[in-house]
């Protein structure tokens, strides 16, 4: 069956369009569709823009989205006010891939312009190399106390000094019921100097200084940049304090098995607006 667009409420023109993802905001050339039907043959759809958006006029519960022969898209779903909600990958379609889903507004990002958009680039899929290396990841406290830690096995070789610039972390509490979420992202820390002037703050951090009788959980998720999950850790029991002050008083450590787990690359979570 041919795809057929309501050319009555088409928009085919690009123009600059504003949508939201974890917390910053996206400002895209998108060229519009309004689509009246529920399955969408994603192939038939001809336009010249990196990014499509998708704003579906259909009564049906659940839209079937059918990428056969079409080209390798990130999708993004969005709420009413163009907030992501889920994404994922649209790769190698030649043999079919079809997505169901409710929402009704849908973002279609070509994935080689959603590799330009990445910094560093190689951190969305690792290089091909020979050279495979495992990474230990820990989270501590700046007097030394370990949060967690997660080792990522046979990766690509990669600059270690630049590794997490590529990844996210999310913050959820069991004060907000893991409803609110935070975000921040890593940041490459001078150790020499940075570490030593929080220093008392940590150690007044480390004695629980802010509110001895409300406890929380803690819930940190490290990301890719699509939102895949990296690892995550529960921590339980924790004194309740406010959330940028903990990410302030906690760093990362990155060692890698190239190195022999002797160099330390170390990184701060630094708060995103």
């Amino acid at each position: 069956m041919k795809f057929i667009f309501n050319r009555k409420k088409q928009v085919p023109k690009i123009q600059e369009r504003i949508f939201h993802e974890n917390g910053t905001v996206m400002k895209l050339l998108a060229e519009e569709f309004i689509i009246t039907k529920s399955s969408i043959q994603v192939s038939e759809i001809v336009s010249e823009a990196d990014t499509l958006y998708l704003n579906i006029e259909s009564d049906a519960s659940v839209l079937l989205l059918d990428f056969k022969d079409a080209q390798d898209y990130r999708v993004l779903f969005l709420n009413d006010n163009y907030w992501t909600v889920g994404s994922t990958f649209a790769l190698n379609n030649k043999n079919g891939f079809v997505i169901q889903t409710r929402y009704k507004k849908i973002l279609l990002m070509r994935y080689a312009f959603h590799l330009k958009r990445i910094e560093p680039k190689v951190y969305v899929h690792p290089p091909s190399s020979n050279i495979k290396k495992n990474i230990l990841i820990t989270v501590k406290s700046t007097s030394g106390n370990r949060l967690f830690s997660k080792t990522l096995k046979d990766w690509d070789d990669v600059n270690v000094d630049n590794f997490l610039t590529g990844f996210y972390a999310t913050l959820n509490t069991s004060k907000e019921d893991y409803k609110k979420k935070y975000y921040f992202n890593f940041q490459k820390a001078n150790v020499k100097h940075e570490f030593n002037l929080i220093g008392l703050k940590s150690r007044l951090f480390d004695q629980n200084i802010d509110n001895l009788d409300v406890k929380k959980n803690i819930i940190i998720t490290v990301r890719f940049p699509w939102a895949a999950i990296l690892f995550d850790a529960f921590l339980e029991n924790f004194d309740d304090v406010d959330i940028d002050k903990f990410m302030d008083t906690n760093y990362v450590t990155v060692q890698t098995s190239k190195d022999n787990y002797l160099k330390t690359h170390y990184f701060w979570f630094k708060g995103r607006n």
